[in-house]
C-alpha cells in the first residue's frame, strides 16, 4: 500500500513511512530482543521508549496502525486489490500484456474467441443474409448450427465486452475483488442465453438490410444487457401474474359481497319476525292471557331462536297451595 501510495502521488505522513522502514529493517535482519526504539524521539535508541520492551506483540500492534493509515490514504481502492495487483505485476508471464489481474486475462482470451468465430463462421456459405433472417424452425442441419453458432458468438462478443468494461472500472478504481470472479463468468454465459433468445424470438423484417444485419445486432445487445432482458422478462412475468391474480381477487371479492348482503338480508328478516312475535306476545299480555298460553308462547318464540334440533320445554306455572281451610278446586254452590 505504500509503494502504491507514494507511486500514485498521495500524500504519506512521514511518520509512518518511518514506522514502516522501521519494521522492515527488523524482518530483514530477524531483529534482537536486545535493541529498542523509541518513536516519540524520532528513531533513537532508549530504554524506557513506548516500544522499547521486547516482544512481538509491539510489531503487531505498529503495522496495525500503519495498515489502518495506509489504508485510508489509499481509499477507495482496497488493500486486497492492491496486493493482488502486485503480486500479479510481480509474477509476469507471456500473457500479462491482456491485463492485469487473471480474470481480465481470460475474458479476455474469451472476447478474441468470439471474435473469431465471427470472423470464422462469416466465411461459410451456410450463414448468408437469406438464411440469418429465418425462422430458428425452417433451417436445418449445418445451416442451422452454423448461424446458431455465429449468432452465440455474437452474444458472446456483446457479454464480454460488457464484464471487460465494467472489470476494468474496478481495476482503475483499485476496487476489484477477486471473489467475485464467478459473477462475471455467470454474466457471460447468461449474456450468451439473453443474446439467442432476442435474436430468435423478436421477429424482424426480411426485406432490406436490416434482415441480415438485424439478429445479429440483436445477439451482441442481448448479450451486453443480459441483466435488461431479465428485467423486461420479470417484468411481463409479473404483469401476466398480477392480471391472473387481479381476477381471482375480483371474483373472490364480489363473491364475499354476494354472502354479506345475502347475511344482512337474513338477519333483517329473522329482526322482523322476533319483532312481530314481541308485538304478539305484548298483546296477549295485554288482554289477560293465562299462565299457560303466555309459556306456550315464550315457548315457539325460544323454538325459532334455537338451532334446529334443540328442543325446548317451558315448565308450567305451578298451582297455588291451598291456605288452612281453603279447598282447592271448584266450589259446589
Amino acid at each position: 500500500m505504500a509503494r502504491y501510495a507514494l507511486t500514485s502521488g498521495l500524500v504519506v505522513p512521514a511518520d509512518a513511512v518511518e514506522k514502516l522502514e522501521y519494521v522492515a529493517a527488523r524482518v530483514r535482519r530477524k531483529g534482537s530482543d536486545g535493541d529498542s526504539y523509541d518513536l516519540r524521539t524520532n528513531g533513537s535508541t532508549a530504554g524506557d521508549g513506548t516500544y522499547s520492551n521486547a516482544g512481538g506483540n509491539r510489531f503487531v500492534r505498529l503495522l496495525a496502525t500503519i495498515h489502518d493509515q495506509l489504508a485510508r490514504i489509499v481509499a477507495p481502492a482496497t488493500p486486497r486489490t492492491i496486493h493482488l495487483l502486485a503480486t500479479e505485476s510481480a509474477k509476469g508471464g507471456f500473457w500479462h500484456f491482456l491485463g492485469p489481474v487473471p480474470l481480465v486475462r481470460r475474458m479476455m482470451l474469451a472476447a478474441i474467441i468470439c471474435l473469431f468465430a465471427i470472423v470464422g463462421f462469416s466465411l461459410s456459405d451456410q450463414v448468408s443474409t437469406e438464411n440469418i433472417s429465418q425462422e430458428w424452425l425452417v433451417l436445418s442441419g449445418y445451416a442451422l448450427l452454423h448461424n446458431l453458432l455465429f449468432l452465440i458468438a455474437s452474444a458472446g462478443l456483446g457479454a464480454s465486452f460488457q464484464a471487460l468494461f465494467q472489470a476494468n472500472r474496478y481495476v482503475v478504481a483499485g476496487t476489484f475483488d477477486p471473489k467475485y470472479e464467478s459473477s462475471y463468468w455467470i454474466r457471460f454465459v447468461l449474456g450468451l442465453i439473453a443474446g439467442l433468445l432476442l435474436a430468435e424470438l423478436i421477429p424482424l423484417p426480411t426485406e432490406g438490410a436490416i434482415g441480415g444485419l438485424g439478429k445479429p445486432a440483436l445477439a451482441m445487445l442481448g448479450g451486453f444487457s443480459s441483466a435488461v432482458i431479465y428485467r423486461v422478462i420479470n417484468q411481463l412475468i409479473t404483469a401476466v401474474e398480477s392480471l391472473v391474480r387481479g381476477d381471482t381477487k375480483d371474483t373472490i371479492a364480489s363473491r364475499e359481497q354476494a354472502l354479506k348482503a345475502y347475511a344482512n338480508e337474513e338477519i333483517g328478516r329473522n329482526r322482523l319476525k322476533l319483532a312481530g312475535n314481541l308485538m304478539s306476545l305484548q298483546q296477549q299480555l295485554g288482554a289477560g292471557a293465562s299462565p299457560e298460553q303466555l309459556s306456550h308462547k315464550l315457548g315457539q318464540l325460544l323454538g325459532e331462536l334455537m338451532p334446529p334440533g334443540v328442543t325446548v320445554q317451558t315448565g308450567r306455572t305451578p298451582a297455588p297451595k291451598a291456605r288452612a281451610g281453603e279447598e282447592i278446586g271448584p266450589r259446589s254452590v
